[in-house]
């Protein structure tokens, strides 16, 4: 499946009312990307770029930023989603998803896998993401993490900003491997 057919398919399933928000490859990623980032929902700087970007103009963007160059993360590798991508085109900020939102975002979510098909791992950042392993633990063969979020109220508390930092870090060493072996 390609990119635009991807974005074809999930903006016939949601509709006009929302806003479908776009993979940014300006960080250097591709669909040669190894690994996906699952957040939980686009913030409110989505509205404004259109974008799941590294460079929202955003705390959670920039954290996330400086977690992954403090861990020299290769960010070519790295492609940024949500559990459910979608917002209303007429909302006003950021909405947590419902249970049926995510449960209707999976379909999506699992196609991502065709079109980014060199992905071996899944980091889930956040707890409404991190509910959603058990799920991908069925249906995936990838590799699963699990960090924190990088919003505000996530890094103010003492150690998280590290335990992410120490989670990024091993991106490194398994996608290493792998390079090795292709």
């Amino acid at each position: 499946m390609t990119e635009n057919e991807f974005y074809a398919q999930l903006e016939k399933h949601k509709g006009d009312q929302y806003l479908i928000p776009h993979f940014d490859f300006s960080h250097g990623a591709g669909l040669d990307s190894k690994v996906l980032f699952l957040l939980e929902s686009p913030g409110p700087q989505v509205r404004k770029t259109g974008l799941i970007s590294l460079r929202n103009n955003d705390l959670s963007a920039r954290h996330l930023n400086e977690q992954l160059t403090k861990s020299r993360a290769d960010l070519r590798d790295i492609v940024l989603w949500n559990i459910v991508p979608w917002i209303l085109k007429n909302g006003t900020g950021f909405a947590t998803p419902t249970a049926d939102e995510i449960k209707d975002a999976r379909q999506f979510t699992r196609k991502l896998f065709e079109v980014f098909q060199k992905i071996t791992t899944i980091v889930f950042l956040g707890r409404k993401s991190q509910r959603e392993m058990p799920f991908y633990s069925g249906h995936t063969t990838y590799r699963l993490l699990a960090a924190h979020h990088p919003g505000a109220q996530a890094m103010a508390q003492p150690g998280r900003w590290e335990e992410n930092v120490a989670v990024f870090k091993r991106l490194n060493a398994v996608n290493s491997c792998i390079r090795s072996k292709t």
